[in-house]
C-alpha cells in the first residue's frame, strides 16, 4: 500500500454563474417528480450536478461488489447501494455504497441515516475519478464523512482517504489490486481490492 500527499481538491464553481439549492429544495424537486432516476444528478456544494452515464465496467463492478458486501456484513455494518443520502446542507450525493452502523431499528421513517452513521463510503469510478477525487472527496470530507474509498477502474486500484477535516481529508493510501484492504472503523472487515474493481 503506498502512501501519497494530503488529497488536492478542486475548487467549486464560481458562485456568481449557478443557482444555490438547499437540501430542502432539492429533495422538494426529487418529491414533486421534477428531477427523477433518468436524471442522474446530486447535489454537491448547493450546485445540481449531472453524473456521467455509467460504463459496463462500472456497472460490473458495482453489481460484483455489492454482492460481496452483503455476503460480509454480518450485524456490524448495514450495505446500501446507490441510495440518495442527505450528508449536510447543500450536499445530497448519490454515493455507489455506504457501510452505516447497524442498528436494530433500522433506518426507515424518521431515522433516515445521518453523516454520523456513516462508517465508509465506497465511490466507483471510471470517467468519474478527478471529481471522486476531487469536488466530491472534499464534500465528503467536510460533512465528517469518516474514510472514502474510491475504486478507480483504469488504473486498477483503490484510493483510500482518511482523517477528515475542512479542508479535504488529510490522508490518502493507494491499495493494489492483489492488496486486501479494512476500514477504520470495521478493522476485521478484509476486502480484496479486486472485489471493488
Amino acid at each position: 500500500m503506498t502512501t501519497a500527499q494530503p488529497t488536492t481538491t478542486q475548487p467549486p464553481p464560481e458562485e456568481k454563474d449557478h443557482c444555490k439549492f438547499s437540501s430542502d429544495q432539492y429533495h422538494w424537486l426529487i418529491d414533486a417528480g421534477i428531477l427523477t432516476t433518468d436524471h442522474r444528478v446530486e447535489l454537491i456544494g448547493g450546485q445540481i450536478l449531472t453524473m456521467p452515464p455509467m460504463g459496463d465496467e462500472h456497472g460490473d463492478s458495482i453489481g460484483d461488489l455489492n454482492i460481496w458486501l452483503v455476503q460480509h456484513a454480518g450485524r456490524e455494518y448495514v450495505p446500501r447501494c446507490q441510495v440518495t443520502f442527505r450528508l449536510a446542507e447543500g450536499f445530497t450525493p448519490d454515493p455507489d455504497f455506504v457501510l452505516l452502523r447497524y442498528k436494530e431499528a433500522g433506518y426507515r421513517g424518521e431515522n433516515r441515516p445521518t453523516a454520523a452513521d456513516v462508517l465508509l463510503v465506497i465511490e466507483v469510478a471510471d470517467s468519474s475519478l478527478s471529481r471522486d477525487l476531487g469536488l466530491k472527496s472534499l464534500a465528503y470530507a467536510r460533512a465528517g464523512v469518516p474514510e472514502l474509498w474510491v475504486a478507480d477502474i483504469p488504473h486498477r486500484q483503490v484510493h483510500r482517504l482518511t482523517q477528515p477535516s475542512p479542508e479535504g481529508y488529510l490522508e490518502r493510501t493507494t491499495a493494489e489490486e492483489e492488496e486486501t484492504i479494512s476500514p477504520l472503523l470495521i478493522p476485521n472487515l478484509q476486502m480484496p481490492v479486486r472485489a471493488a474493481l
